[in-house]
């Protein structure tokens, strides 16, 4: 639909005036725009609930809030083939 609207005016094989190449170009801007907002804004208000629930995730398990100090949510050692 974003594509089918606007291709009349590109295949239209008229000349345009000064004011036909001004509407042409202004009906061309607003239809970008409402593409962007459709294809990128849209999605992303509708997924705020869980876009804030991951990066909420992603906060707590990097960073020990209980404490009072940033660091490792993981309280145990690193486990490394060296240590053996």
């Amino acid at each position: 639909m974003l594509i089918l609207i606007p291709l009349p005016l590109f295949f239209a094989s008229t000349i345009y005036g000064v004011r036909g190449l001004t509407a042409w170009v202004v009906i061309g801007i607003i239809w970008c725009f409402y593409s962007a907002i459709t294809v990128v804004l849209y999605p992303l208000y509708e997924s705020r609930i869980t876009l804030f629930q991951i990066s909420r995730g992603v906060i707590k398990v990097n960073f020990n809030w209980a404490n009072g100090i940033l660091g490792h949510a993981t309280s145990g050692k690193c486990s490394r083939a060296s240590d053996g």
